[in-house]
């Protein structure tokens, strides 16, 4: 097993998932989202996504702009992180067997949540 990794050192991980686990997990997300949409409708709200406003941190500040401007707040306060992804390893040299994940997610119109 591998428990470090160093800068320069080639990460070997690799496993197998269960895409029709994937394929569930996924269907209670979308119903939980439903829900969630239903319980705050009237609501003014601030929808985030991770992969839009997070996960790169060179959008760290405009999304704290937005979440400021929309609770009405100032701030001049720089945002920062020192943070650093670190697997930075395509899902398909992830997962061993990718091609059986891509094929159910396909057959469910599911593709989207593929996305690395």
């Amino acid at each position: 097993k591998e428990y470090h990794k160093t800068i320069t050192s080639e990460s070997n991980i690799c496993f197998e998932v269960n895409a029709n686990e994937v394929i569930n997990d996924i269907k209670g997300r979308i119903e939980y989202d439903n829900l969630e949409e239903e319980a705050i409708k009237g609501l003014n709200s601030l929808e985030l996504v991770y992969e839009t406003h997070l996960q790169n941190s060179n959008v760290h500040q405009k999304t704290v702009d937005l979440v400021l401007d929309f609770l009405n707040l100032k701030s001049n306060i720089p945002v920062s992180t020192n943070l650093k992804r670190i697997n930075t390893i395509p899902v398909n040299r992830l997962v061993s067997n990718y091609d059986n994940l891509y094929t159910a997610l396909e057959n469910n119109n599911m593709l989207n949540y593929l996305a690395d």
